[in-house]
């Protein structure tokens, strides 16, 4: 039997207890922090996140043991642009504490909003709603400055139950949908600021609104349903904590404020039908595989991006046009940025707009162009266009945008413009442009009160002639008007043969000292 001497077993105890600890330390630090929180940590967190918002809300509080109550919620807001006010009569909310750190959420089922709007310059309106859960859970665990919130419900049921407004003696309004397999998580986090972040993902959702209009000389009605088969959002929000001001967003981005919002939406459709007198005047369906949609805001500007795939649809108007209209697209879409805080920098803008791969249906052909001497190609138009601009005003500051009708002086300077790219192409002929422009905000004169620009535009067009051939030959097009239009392009474009027989180039020139030129040659 081996004996440790008191030395040695001094030493391996200081080395096994450094040892353990070292262990314990980086053990404690590698995993998460968890720590309970109780009922009112819970409501206080969704509390911050509504007050980071903004308006007054006010609340009822009652504490049972483990379990706290808010009932009698209302949230009100001043609409901007002095356009009244908005209250918002909310669902009772009960917070139990489980025992485990963690507490649920439970509301009445089902659960009844209330929203009252009180313009200034009219007739208020109210409206109130109930919406029904199957399933349903909600539950919050974190710490008290940083709450997680996870939800699911097997369905959701919506029904307008009530509504008043002014001659609503005239009108019936009915609205109900139903939201399948919703799920998702919210995070609030409290600090300087607050963070929100959210995701919800959801199965088929159908929404339906019908009004009948039953008073005065000509009784009408209008039904619309829409919805998507599924779809994923995703939000995150930075507010600051003492409230937005709705009538002055601005003075909140320059606090820090961010929205950034991503929505995917499959199987998307939208039907509208509108009748008077018992006969339809309109008639809308549309459908899409998938739809997207980005908002991003922020101090340095906003942006705005909408892109649909697989698009068909149906437009019926009798009383204009005797056959449906029906179409179909690649896609569609759209992007939009811009600034919105004044300031001395010239800033980025741009505008892109996408539509390719449109068809129209054989009826609407055949009657346009019965001997199809037109080719029926899917078409395509396309526009990319940059801009820099300097703000004068702050576009969020509300108050300050509406007094833009007494202004003496513009609320943005435009300072350039470049097209990236310019494309139509349809019915056999394309026509395609680049170019850049500079705009001198000092000359207002020489261009009528509009910024001197200068800068050129390449054009071409190819298949133009053989398209007005085409259309005087089908009689849409009278000799007489193709004969002016062609002299018209001929004093502004000239043949291109390197790029065909029925090719059309023109370079459009504004110099410096306000000449217009048109391949050389001055028009102005």
């Amino acid at each position: 039997m081996t004996t440790l001497y008191p030395t040695r077993r001094f030493a391996f105890m200081r080395v096994s207890t450094r040892y353990f600890s070292s262990t314990a330390l980086v053990l404690a630090l590698a995993s998460p922090a968890y720590a309970d929180i109780t009922a009112d940590d819970a409501w206080m967190a969704l509390r911050a996140n509504m007050d980071a918002i903004g308006g007054e809300l006010n609340v009822t509080k009652a504490q049972n043991g483990d379990s706290l109550t808010i009932t009698d919620t209302t949230w009100a807001f001043d609409l901007p642009f002095d356009g009244g006010r908005i209250e918002i009569d909310m669902a009772d909310t009960t917070f139990t504490e489980n025992g485990d750190g963690t507490v649920t959420l439970s509301y009445p089922n089902p659960a009844t909003y209330a929203v009252r709007v009180s313009p200034t310059d009219e007739e208020p309106f109210s409206a109130t709603m109930d919406i029904a859960f199957e399933n349903s859970a909600m539950s919050a665990s974190g710490t008290p400055q940083d709450v997680t919130f996870d939800f699911a419900m097997d369905r959701m049921t919506m029904a307008l139950t009530q509504i008043d407004f002014e001659d609503k003696e005239d009108a019936e309004i009915d609205m109900t949908g139903t939201l399948d397999a919703y799920k998702g998580q919210m995070r609030v986090e409290i600090g300087s600021q607050v963070h929100t972040s959210v995701w919800g993902e959801t199965g088929p959702q159908d929404v339906k609104f019908t009004m009948n209009n039953t008073g005065g000389e000509t009784p009408g009605s209008m039904e619309q349903s829409s919805g998507h088969e599924s779809s994923r959002t995703e939000m995150t929000m930075v507010l600051p904590k003492g409230g937005m001001a709705f009538t002055n967003l601005a003075a909140s981005l320059e606090q820090g404020m961010t929205l950034d919002i991503k929505a995917t939406l499959t199987g998307y459709f939208n039907n509208q039908t509108m009748q008077a007198n018992g006969q339809v005047v309109s008639q809308q369906d549309q459908r899409s595989d998938t739809y997207d949609i980005q908002v991003g805001l922020g101090r340095d500007g906003i942006k705005m991006v909408g892109d649909a795939t697989g698009i068909d649809g149906t437009v019926t108007i009798p009383q204009v046009f005797p056959l449906p209209i029906t179409y179909a697209a690649e896609s569609a879409g759209g992007e939009l940025s811009a600034p919105v805080s004044a300031g001395e920098a010239i800033q980025d803008a741009s505008v892109v707009m996408n539509l390719t791969g449109v068809t129209l249906a054989e009826t609407l052909w055949s009657m346009v162009d019965p001997n199809q001497a037109l080719p029926r190609d899917p078409m395509t138009i396309s526009l990319d266009l940059d801009a820099k601009v300097r703000n004068l005003i702050d576009w969020f500051n509300f108050t300050e945008v509406a007094k833009l009708d007494e202004a003496d002086t513009p609320p943005a300077e435009l300072h350039g413009l470049t097209l990236n790219g310019l494309k139509i192409d349809m019915v056999g002929a394309t026509l395609t442009g680049e170019g850049q422009m500079a705009f001198d905000n000092s000359d207002m004169e020489t261009f009528g009160g509009f910024p001197a620009p200068s800068g050129t535009v390449d054009l071409a067009l190819q298949g133009g002639n053989a398209l007005m051939d085409k259309l005087v030959e089908m009689g849409l097009l009278p000799e007489q008007q193709a004969m002016s239009a062609r002299m018209m392009i001929g004093m502004f474009a000239k043949p291109d043969p390197e790029a065909g027989d029925d090719a059309l180039q023109s370079t459009l020139e504004i110099t410096p000292n306000g000449e217009v030129l048109a391949n050389g040659m001055r028009i102005r």
